[in-house]
């Protein structure tokens, strides 16, 4: 690569330029070679980093009222770094029905238990147990890498997932359902089809099957369920949590504010004193306590 301008660079500088050449690629993509093409343009870039910085904060400021996850701190920041880690995620939460996007086209926070996917799908599954069983095993016959799955929560030994699928005229398949986090076989599942502006509606197995095909996706619609799978399905839904580390036993815990009204992710803490402290860099940390404590 030649630089335009490299007759200003001292040559202590080359190097550490050199380094953060490849932080402004990842964060910007493509724009990024109109920046580095003269040292006097990069010079320009890094003077405005403060600005960057504060609509880093903007951003994660929303990503956390949405109940998404917050831009990664050691992610070099730039317009790559927002579409893949703000307006895909923003866009994805959109189409599966957790945000909705207003009369102007930007997108809100439902209100208060409006998206709760576990009890949209514990009403499909005591609606028809053996139904959602099927739904969940002819998912499974879906080509690998079509879905990606999120953890959402635990019911009794399985775990809560979500994941979508955008099809043609800009709507969405989504699926929630309990996975066996030993196997990474869905026990349980629902499908909904989302309209791409946060509105979903439950949908048969055989309409998934049809959207599915018409998007030139393979699936095989699953035998029909045996009272011994279905056996065997309750007693994972009666069984504790299972740790997703070996040795290491689940705890479980009763939240004391509603937060943001979505699932978080982060370090969690049991030191009250390392939350007191007045910490720039502290983010999704949370304090666990034995009894009910005073909000921080």
């Amino acid at each position: 690569m030649v630089l335009r301008g490299s007759s200003l660079f001292d040559r202590k500088d080359i190097i550490p330029f050199i380094k953060e050449i490849a932080e402004i690629f990842l964060a910007e993509g493509s724009a990024s070679s109109k920046v580095i093409s003269e040292y006097v343009k990069y010079q320009e870039y890094k003077a405005k980093e403060g600005e960057r910085q504060k609509l880093r904060t903007e951003l994660n400021a929303r990503l956390a009222d949405f109940g998404l996850p917050f831009i990664p701190k050691d992610m070099a920041f730039g317009q790559r770094t927002i579409d893949k880690y703000y307006t895909e995620p923003v866009y994805r939460a959109v189409g599966r029905g957790q945000l909705f996007l207003d009369s102007d086209g930007i997108p809100r926070k439902k209100p208060a238990g409006a998206y709760n996917p576990v009890t949209e799908l514990a009403g499909r599954v005591l609606d028809n147990q053996a139904e959602a069983m099927r739904t969940a095993q002819t998912i499974d016959t879906l080509e690998t890498g079509a879905l990606e799955y999120r953890a959402t929560g635990a019911v009794g030994g399985l775990t809560a997932v979500s994941a979508e699928l955008e099809i043609i005229s800009g709507r969405w398949i989504v699926i929630n359902g309990l996975m066996n986090p030993q196997t990474g076989k869905l026990v349980y599942a629902a499908a909904s089809l989302g309209d791409g502006k946060g509105r979903t509606e439950l949908i048969s197995l055989g309409k998934l099957i049809e959207l599915i095909t018409q998007n030139g996706y393979s699936i095989s619609l699953a035998e029909p369920v045996g009272s011994a799978r279905i056996e065997a399905a309750e007693r994972m839904l009666r069984a504790p949590p299972a740790s997703q580390y070996p040795g290491v036993k689940p705890i479980s815990c009763t939240t004391v504010s509603p937060g943001s009204g979505g699932w978080v992710s982060g370090i969690v803490t049991f030191d009250r004193k390392y939350m007191e402290k007045d910490d720039p860099y502290k983010e999704n940390e949370y304090l666990f306590c034995r009894i009910p404590v005073p909000k921080i």
